[in-house]
């Protein structure tokens, strides 16, 4: 009762505002997602200024089927190995930052659709989403994300893609300052609800209603 008394005490102290209130509709059953929609410029210079990073020995590469068994041991990943394989099949770009043979970074692209909590819409050729950014905690604060993102960019662009989009969950404060540190434009802001198991959209951002939805 006690550790959970603190643990309260604690969302209380640091969470934000609008946290707050999200975890207190989730107690009756209400799950609130308040998201952006953002546009990256793959000309943008914000992850070359913080190119460098203090760690030696980083490679840098492209992760292939063979890699994806080291992604399980990633606590926050989302999927087994086959749903990872099946992102590879469809043709997604997975950068990723390996040290001694071990990968601690990495940064995916989907080349077909933009796809976040419960929809997926069709993307043009030119254009690519960038999603799930990931940093093992020991290596956060020495620039990977930046690193990755930059090398994406570089992979994309070669390939035709010009337009790149992302998405971040407003109470995600981590995700909100890295768009910004790379110079990404806030295009559209919305909301989903879960209600009870059932998905809601509210305030549909102008991005999604010119898009064909291919899946919800």
């Amino acid at each position: 009762m006690k550790k959970r008394l603190k643990f309260i005490v604690s969302k209380l102290k640091y969470d934000s505002l609008l946290q707050t209130i999200i975890n207190a509709f989730k107690l009756v059953g209400v799950s609130l997602y308040p998201y952006y929609v953002y546009e990256e410029n793959s000309n943008s210079n914000g992850p070359a200024k913080q190119i460098a990073t203090p760690l030696k020995k980083i490679e840098i590469k492209l992760a292939e089927k063979n890699d994806m068994v080291q992604f399980l041991d990633f606590p926050d990943m989302m999927g087994n190995l086959e749903r990872l394989h099946e992102r590879l099949d469809r043709g997604d770009i997975c950068v990723a930052a390996w040290l001694e043979g071990k990968i601690i970074a990495f940064s995916w692209a989907n080349l077909i659709s933009f796809e976040f909590l419960t929809e997926k819409y069709e993307l043009n050729e030119d254009e690519a989403y960038l999603y799930n950014a990931y940093t093992a905690p020991t290596y956060r604060g020495k620039r990977l994300a930046y690193i990755l993102r930059h090398e994406l960019y570089k992979i994309l662009t070669s390939e035709g893609k010009r337009k790149l989009y992302s998405f971040s969950i407003k109470t995600n404060t981590a995700a909100i300052k890295f768009k910004k540190n790379i110079g990404a434009r806030i295009i559209g802001s919305g909301l989903k609800i879960k209600l009870f198991g059932r998905w809601y959209s509210y305030n549909k951002t102008a991005f999604e209603k010119s898009r064909v939805l291919v899946q919800t």
